[in-house]
């Protein structure tokens, strides 16, 4: 009897005494503009994009309820480390604290913050502003029509030149 009672306080003991899966850490991850987070770089928030500037995309770590775990005004703005990286799109940061003190671990799910503009990417990995041609074409058209009306293209000129600009 007293066997069996050891065997049914250890079993719990044993499953619940199991440490974190190390299946879900991974060393580095990839966004999808191709930045690459690894184990310790450095990142710097944005400013939240909610109404009441706090983050949508960044949560704390803690105790807190989920009224004061959201990420707060006062972390806009601030450098923290990358301490884990998990493979389920989020990566958790902490503050660089010269002291030791104070608890400013956050998850970020850092798609969605990339998405909101609440993490600040690299210069190489944003995303270049392409000059649309629409304009261009535009501005292009009223020049060969100025260029019709003042007699310096014939209409077929102006409507092969119409057509090419048209096409490409």
């Amino acid at each position: 009897m007293r066997k069996l009672l050891y065997i049914i306080l250890l079993i719990p003991t044993i499953g619940f005494g199991q440490k974190f899966s190390k299946k879900m850490e991974v060393d580095s991850v990839v966004t999808k503009q191709g930045w690459v987070i690894h184990l310790g770089d450095t990142v710097r928030l944005g400013s939240g994009k909610k109404d009441d500037g706090t983050f949508k995309s960044v949560k704390g770590i803690g105790w807190m309820d989920d009224k004061n775990n959201t990420g707060h005004q006062s972390l806009a703005n601030g450098t923290y480390y990358v301490y884990q990286v998990l493979n389920d799109g989020t990566f958790l940061i902490r503050r660089k604290n010269i002291y030791g003190v104070g608890n400013d671990k956050l998850r970020v799910y850092y798609e969605q913050a990339i998405e909101f503009e609440e993490l600040e990417i690299p210069d190489r990995y944003k995303k270049k502003e392409t000059a649309t041609n629409a304009t261009s074409r535009a501005d292009e058209l009223t020049k060969l029509k100025k260029l019709l009306d003042d007699g310096v293209l014939t209409k077929e000129e102006f409507e092969a030149e119409k057509k090419k600009l048209l096409e490409n």
